[in-house]
Formats: structure tokens, C-alpha cells, sequence
């Protein structure tokens, strides 16, 4: 009689730990999905506002302008080193709690956005000085930046 008592009680305790578990876990997950996606929304958001304030696009669509004349160098100020961002990074291994629709989305935009930052950096770092025509190498690289934007 006591083993079964032991035996009831066991089974009431697992059955317990799984019924009180399952909901816990979802609901962590559930957390930690909203958690990464706000974390990275807001990222996405803050890059895309600095480029609109900063009038980025207008400043290469005008570089491109003076680039079509004659061969300028560009700055190095406008070097950025091609990484995905700080966010991004701390939560790449998170990327598989969103919903695959969104993490697709995610994924693209930084794909596209380190795409940028690598036509920027070879053309700041003056990688095309050495071609032929550098005005029309650096005119190429900015028209496919800014279609890749």
C-alpha cells in the first residue's frame, strides 16, 4: 500500500511538473520572441532613420551626379566597416524563435544593409583608383548601392 501511495504520488508530481511546465515554456518563448523582434525592429528603424535625416541617399545620388563629370575622391568619413550591427550580432542565434516570414525579412535586411556598408568602405578605401576610369568604377559601385538600398 505505502509503494503505491509512493507510486501515486510520483505520477501526480510528474503530471503536475508537465501540466504547470508547458504553459510556463510557451510562454517564455513566447516573451523571447517579442523580445528579439522589438530589439530588432528597433535597430532596423534607428538605421533606416539615420539614413532619412542624414539625407544619405541625396548625398550619393549627388556624388553619382559629379562622379558622371570627373573623377572625385570620396572621403573617408563615409567608411563604415561592413558588419551587421551591434543588436543584430547579440541576437543572431535567437533568429529562429521568430516566425519564418519575419526572420526572412530580418535576414534580407541585413544582407542588403552589409551590401551597402562593403560598397562604401571599397569606396572610401579608394579600391577603385586603380581601374582605368575610377569615375565610372565608382559611379558603377554607388548606382548599385543605392539600387541595392
Amino acid at each position: 500500500m505505502a509503494l503505491e501511495s509512493v507510486g501515486i504520488a510520483l505520477i501526480s508530481a510528474v503530471i503536475g511538473a508537465v501540466v504547470t511546465g508547458v504553459p510556463l515554456e510557451h510562454y517564455k518563448r513566447h516573451r523571447d520572441r517579442q523580445g528579439v523582434a522589438a530589439v530588432l525592429a528597433s535597430e532596423i528603424s534607428s538605421l533606416v532613420h539615420i539614413i532619412e535625416v542624414s539625407s544619405t541617399i541625396s548625398q550619393f545620388e549627388f556624388l553619382l551626379s559629379v562622379l558622371d563629370k570627373q573623377n572625385v575622391p570620396i572621403p573617408k568619413f563615409y567608411a563604415v566597416d561592413p558588419t551587421y550591427g551591434p543588436i543584430f550580432e547579440k541576437n543572431i542565434e535567437k533568429l529562429g524563435l521568430l516566425p519564418v516570414a519575419m526572420a526572412d525579412r530580418v535576414v534580407r535586411f541585413y544582407t542588403y544593409l552589409l551590401t551597402v556598408r562593403a560598397v562604401i568602405k571599397n569606396l572610401a578605401g579608394g579600391v577603385w583608383e586603380s581601374v582605368p576610369d575610377p569615375a565610372k568604377a565608382k559611379a558603377a559601385s554607388i548606382r548599385a548601392g543605392l539600387k541595392t538600398w
